[in-house]
């Protein structure tokens, strides 16, 4: 919680092209086809790094995402 995930399309359910978001919340882990996903909540960082107001869900492949502290990025 509190870093900062982006991740590729594929990498990451549901939504298409590149996520960025702020992780607020983790939620559970889920193994599906061999690979560990995770729910995260959080709110999606916009290109002039503002946080988007509505709560953003999205189940994460960590093997897959680059996370970077907030405070850093």
């Amino acid at each position: 919680m509190g870093d900062v995930v982006r991740v590729l399309e594929g990498a990451y359910q549901p939504g298409a092209g590149e996520l960025t978001l702020y992780v607020a919340e983790v939620g559970d882990r889920i193994e599906r086809d061999g690979s560990v996903w995770i729910e995260v909540y959080g709110h999606e960082v916009q290109e002039d790094r503002t946080l988007r107001v509505r709560r953003r869900y999205a189940q994460v492949r960590p093997d897959l995402a680059d996370v970077r502290p907030a405070r850093g990025w």
